[in-house]
C-alpha cells in the first residue's frame, strides 16, 4: 500500500512536470530538502536518512535498530516516501535502493509486533517493498534473501510468502489481478502515451 501511494503520486506529477519542468524540478528539490530538514529537526537522526537513495544509510539502519524508536521509523517512512514521490517524475536514479531502505525501516518497525523477530521482519519488508515497486517477484526474493543470508534458509519461506502476497495486492490495487496481465511492467511503468516513470531519489554515490 505504501509503495502504491508513492507510485501514484509520482505518476500524477508527470504531466504537471512536463508542462513546466523549469519550475517543478527545482520545486521537487525544495520539497525533498524541506522534508529532510523536518525529519532531522524532529528526530535524533540526520537529513541523510531522507536524502539520497538509501544505499549508504542502509547498513547503519539495520545494524543499529535499537537507535530507532517506532515513531522515528514511521516518520522516516513518511518523509522519505513523500520525498521519493517528489523525485519520481523529476530526478533520475534507480528505484531499488529506496525500496530496500523503506522496506528495512518498515521491517524494523514490524519487529516490535508480538512473535516477529528482527531479521525475518527486515527480510520480508525489503522483499515486499521491492516487488511492490518493480513487480519482479523472483528478483525481490533473491534480493531480500541475499541481503539476509546470515539468517539462514529458514527465513526464505517467509520472504516468498510476503513477496507473493504483496505482488498480488499490488496487481489488485492497479486493477490488473483479473486482467490476465500478471507479468512485470518493467522499469518504466509507461502510462498511456506519456513518458515512463523516470526516477527516484538522487543516488548518494552517483
Amino acid at each position: 500500500m505504501v509503495t502504491f501511494v508513492i507510485r501514484q503520486l509520482g505518476l500524477k506529477a508527470i504531466a504537471l512536470v512536463q508542462r513546466n519542468h523549469w519550475l517543478w524540478i527545482p520545486a521537487a528539490g525544495l520539497v525533498v530538502g524541506l522534508l529532510a530538514l523536518l525529519f532531522a529537526s524532529t528526530t535524533t537522526h540526520g537529513v541523510e536518512q531522507v536524502l539520497f537513495s538509501g544505499q549508504d544509510q542502509l547498513p547503519g539502519l539495520v545494524d543499529n535498530p535499537g537507535a530507532w524508536t517506532i515513531g522515528a521509523l514511521l516518520f522516516l517512512i513518511l518523509c522519505k516516501g513523500l520525498a521519493w514521490s517528489a523525485c519520481l517524475s523529476t530526478f533520475r536514479g534507480g528505484p531499488t535502493f529506496p525500496a530496500i531502505f523503506l522496506g528495512a525501516a518498515g521491517g524494523i518497525a514490524a519487529s516490535h509486533l508480538p512473535g516477529m523477530s528482527l531479521t525475518p521482519a527486515v527480510a520480508v519488508g525489503m522483499g515486499v517493498m521491492v516487488v511492490s515497486f518493480l513487480k519482479l517477484p523472483l528478483s525481490a526474493v533473491i534480493i531480500a534473501t541475499s541481503l539476509t543470508v546470515t539468517a539462514g534458509i529458514a527465513v526464505s519461506p517467509l520472504i516468498i510468502v510476503g513477496v507473493v502476497a504483496a505482488y498480488l495486492v499490488t496487481l489488485a490495487l492497479e486493477g490488473r489481478l483479473g486482467a490476465g496481465d500478471l507479468g512485470p511492467s518493467g522499469y518504466g511503468l509507461t502510462i498511456s502515451t506519456t513518458e515512463p516513470l523516470r526516477s527516484t531519489l538522487p543516488l548518494s554515490s552517483a
